[in-house]
């Protein structure tokens, strides 16, 4: 029988092999047992990483963590709370994450107290206790990535901001979140419409969500954007174009809020295809005719944002209906990108279209052409003739097939009946 090799001693520190074979370094300091952040595969690294703590202590560049620490809790609420530069969106998304997928599990856990396997076990039970309640519930999209893998990931890099902050602070001498990539939620291939798709979309939902589909599908806006847009955002003359101004969000309380987009270049102009500039003026003509230049472009039958209902019901049903529930609301979006760079949209006009900011891109961003964002549209707009055409088609192909299927059962019954009369 096999035993565990002793600890092994020095003038600072110790270290100890695992039962795993890792290797353990550890240090006392002001009469408390300070374990290093992650094990090590051989003592050397191990030695390596005590003799540059002994170092940082001594130059006092490592100073030793307070002996009491405010729970998770307390500190979650003064964290966010001292982040006066948040838009209002962005802290109501923080204090929802935290409020239900960090405190119901480390909330009463002193910062000082939580270690890299009460993250990991953290991390692997939100991600467990997500999946399930969304397989729980009941949707009209078969998309699979509904599987709450984006709330966790975004759970824990806020997790990690937060405990950044105590590093900073002095409250903690090293971050526990070390999980690899558990900050980022898988992503697969987005499904995208084809042009006849997004008509018979359009014609699928109520037609107060006919342009809707229009401008998310072909234009590329966000949902948010589209339910902020107000008549004088909106030019569609010759030369037609939306202004993307601001955005509406759902707050916690149930209240529409509106602020800027997230990124400067967030706020935009965009060239409209003249199909979708025509769709808006009978929209207004038809669902908004006394809206005023501040008021909303889109309403609800009852007159409310749709940000707070509506159209993400219709959408999905919709969607189900013209037979492609594995595509979701957003991936309308991903459509007007796609179809934008396959009529040879560059980068820069994509980035420009659907707000995009990188600090990669952010120089070739700036070059994004007015006359080239109008060639891209009006090339757009022959993409949605050529879709509508295809749509139309495919209707009338669809009344002839029961037009005849009712002749023949017409005949049929005609037949039947000559042939019971003879026989009488």
């Amino acid at each position: 029988m096999g035993t565990q090799k002793p600890s092994t001693r020095r003038s600072f520190g110790r270290v100890r092999k695992l039962p795993s074979g890792r290797i353990q370094a550890s240090y006392r300091h002001e009469g408390r047992v300070v374990n290093a952040p992650k094990t090590f595969a051989n003592e050397t690294d191990a030695n390596a990483w005590l003799v540059t703590v002994e170092s940082d202590l001594t130059r006092g560049v490592l100073k030793a963590a307070p002996k009491t620490t405010p729970t998770l809790e307390k500190y979650a609420a003064k964290w966010i709370a001292q982040h006066r530069e948040l838009k209002r969106s962005t802290r109501e998304l923080y204090e929802g994450d935290v409020r239900r997928y960090v405190l119901p599990y480390l909330g009463d856990y002193r910062i000082a107290a939580i270690t890299p396997p009460d993250v990991r076990d953290w991390e692997a039970t939100l991600r467990t206790d997500l999946a399930e309640a969304q397989a729980d519930r009941a949707h009209h999209s078969t998309a699979t990535r509904q599987t709450g893998a984006a709330s966790a990931a975004r759970a824990y890099r806020t997790l990690r901001a937060m405990l950044n902050t105590a590093v900073e602070d002095g409250l903690i001498l090293y971050n526990p979140c070390k999980l690899k990539g558990a900050g980022k939620a898988p992503t697969g291939e987005r499904p995208t419409l084809s042009p006849a798709e997004v008509f018979a979309l359009a014609d699928a939902v109520p037609s107060q969500y006919r342009a809707v589909v229009l401008l998310a599908s072909f234009v590329g806006l966000r949902i948010g954007e589209i339910a902020a847009l107000r008549p004088s955002d909106l030019e569609l003359g010759e030369r037609p174009s939306v202004t993307v101004e601001r955005r509406a969000y759902r707050m916690d309380s149930g209240q529409i809020d509106y602020d800027a987009p997230k990124s400067d270049k967030g706020v935009r102009t965009i060239a409209l295809p003249k199909p979708v500039a025509q769709a808006l003026t009978e929209h207004l003509a038809t669902h908004r005719p006394n809206a005023r230049a501040d008021d909303l472009v889109f309403v609800t039958r009852t007159g409310r944002n749709i940000r707070g209902g509506g159209y993400s019901q219709a959408l999905p049903k919709a969607l189900s209906a013209i037979g492609r529930p594995d595509v979701r609301v957003h991936d309308l979006r991903h459509t007007g990108g796609t179809l934008a760079a396959e009529t040879g949209a560059s980068m820069p006009e994509l980035m420009n279209r659907l707000g995009h900011s990188t600090t990669a891109a952010a120089q070739v961003y700036l070059h994004a052409s007015e006359d080239h964002g109008r060639r891209v549209s009006d090339d757009l707009g022959a993409v949605m003739r050529a879709g509508e055409k295809a749509q139309a088609k495919q209707a009338r192909k669809a009344a002839k097939e029961r037009a005849a299927t009712a002749e023949a059962e017409a005949s049929n019954v005609v037949s039947l009946a000559k042939r019971r009369k003879r026989v009488s």
